[in-house]
C-alpha cells in the first residue's frame, strides 16, 4: 500500500470511530443481553405449567372474590441458584417471550418439579426483558374454579 492510501484509511477509521456512540453501544449490548437471555432459558430452563387465573366475581360487602383459570401455558423458568430448592417464598425468571400477549399476574398457579405455587408477586427486568416472580407454595382456596 502507498503511503497515501494509508493514511486515507487511517482517516476513514478515525470518522467511523467518531460516529459510534454510547447510546449505540448501549443499545448493541441491550440486544445482545436480551438475546443471551432468550437462549439461556430456552437451553437450561426448567419446564413447567403455567395457569393463568382471573378474578369471575367481586362481592364487596363481603370482602370475597371468586377466581376461574382462563388459560394454561407450557413454559420454560429459570431458578436462580438462592431459590433451588424451591421451598417458601422464592424467586423465579421467566422470559417475557414464553407468555406472548398475556402478562403474568398474582395469584396464577404453576406446576413446576411436581409441586404447585402460586404467584405472589411480580416485576419486569426490562434491561434482562424478563418477569421475575415471587411465588410460594400453593394452598387450596374455595374460591378457584377449575
Amino acid at each position: 500500500m502507498k503511503t497515501e492510501e494509508i493514511k486515507e484509511a487511517i482517516a476513514s477509521a478515525k470518522k467511523e470511530l467518531d460516529n459510534i456512540t454510547v447510546d449505540s453501544v448501549k443499545g448493541t449490548i441491550d440486544s445482545i443481553k436480551k438475546s443471551l437471555g432468550e437462549q439461556v432459558s430456552t437451553i437450561f430452563g426448567w419446564s413447567a405449567d403455567y395457569y393463568f387465573v382471573e378474578i369471575s366475581h367481586i362481592d364487596v360487602l363481603n370482602d370475597y372474590q371468586t377466581y376461574n383459570i382462563v388459560d394454561n401455558k407450557q413454559i420454560k423458568v429459570l431458578i436462580p441458584e438462592e431459590s433451588v430448592n424451591l421451598e417458601d417464598h422464592n424467586t423465579i425468571l421467566i422470559n417475557k417471550k414464553e407468555f406472548g400477549i398475556r402478562e403474568p399476574n398474582i395469584m396464577d398457579i404453576i406446576h413446576l418439579k411436581n409441586r404447585m405455587y402460586m404467584v405472589d408477586n411480580v416485576s419486569f427486568k426490562e434491561d434482562m426483558n424478563v418477569y421475575e416472580l415471587t411465588i410460594s407454595k400453593y394452598q387450596q382456596f374455595s374460591k378457584i374454579k377449575y
